[in-house]
């Protein structure tokens, strides 16, 4: 009988297969009539590649002309996919997102905190033989929960996200401001699932996310990235998600903003990998 971890290794074999032929067609149809600097390796990305409506978004923001149709722009040097219309103040991207939909989808706990608590428990194996440990659940949504678990089983755990309609309480939950020097190296891992790939700003956020780390912090962090899937699937074409990495320009990003990429693991079957970073110096 085969194993877990070899049948996941197939799938995984066969998953690259199928997003290598993606990308070469994607690529062979892409736009080459505009000019660009990467935002992660500096020099020019020469192919974009132009996206539909995003039909999930339902509420005001379905009106912006990005969400209508956006464009995103492929790096033939670093392979980094990204777009641009999110590199803004972190006041006006929440108001954005929080128009993504009509109800209160944003706002209710939904089955992420369980993969949440798991990434928390992840990150404490890889801090064992430090003491009074600290952990910040990065971008956590509405799922305060797992935060709230590990405080009960006596753990520094705080979370944080930037949307203005949560009810934060300023210290175990708290709204992230870049400009807020209160946290400026408090903790020894940041841990987050689904947050990297939608930050506008990419280098600027990371070295934020550094000086919120101590000396030799660790991150965790899930989301999508071209390792995994190819240039037209449903990850790469969402609007909001501003920076889909190959493993290059992951790596580049890293040691730009003073981390090093540690190991890329199995996780979950909704949330199939975590990349792990280690802090190897203060950022600029």
């Amino acid at each position: 009988m085969k194993s877990a971890g070899h049948n996941f290794y197939i799938i995984h074999r066969l998953r690259a297969r199928f997003k290598a032929l993606d990308d070469f067609l994607a690529i062979c149809k892409a736009s080459t009539d505009f000019a660009i600097n990467c935002p992660i390796c500096d020099r020019c990305a020469t192919r974009s590649i132009t996206f539909g409506r995003a039909e999930y978004v339902n509420g005001p923001s379905a009106s912006l002309s990005e969400v209508q149709t956006h464009r995103k722009y492929l790096c033939p040097h670093c392979g980094h996919f990204f777009t641009l219309w999110l590199d803004i103040d972190v006041e006006q991207i929440s108001t954005k997102y929080q128009g993504i939909y009509d109800a209160d989808q944003l706002f209710r706990e939904n089955e992420r905190a369980a993969y949440q608590l798991d990434l928390i428990r992840y990150a404490l194996r890889h801090l064992e033989g430090k003491d009074n440990v600290a952990i910040l659940d990065f971008g956590c949504g509405p799922n305060t929960s797992p935060t709230m678990t590990m405080r009960g089983a006596g753990y520094d755990v705080r979370c944080c996200d930037i949307l203005s309609g949560y009810a934060y309480d300023g210290d175990i939950f708290f709204h992230y401001d870049p400009a807020d020097t209160r946290w400026l190296g408090s903790f020894d891992a940041i841990v987050s699932i689904d947050v990297i790939e939608h930050l506008g700003n990419t280098v600027s956020a990371w070295h934020n996310l550094n000086h919120l780390l101590k000396a030799d912090g660790i991150m965790a962090h899930c989301f999508p990235t071209r390792l995994h899937y190819g240039l037209h699937h449903n990850y790469c074409a969402t609007p909001f998600h501003t920076c889909i990495f190959s493993r290059k320009s992951l790596q580049i990003l890293a040691a730009k903003s003073g981390f090093k990429l540690e190991a890329i693991e199995p996780f979950q079957a909704d949330v199939p990998f975590v990349f792990r970073f280690r802090k190897i110096r203060e950022s600029e």
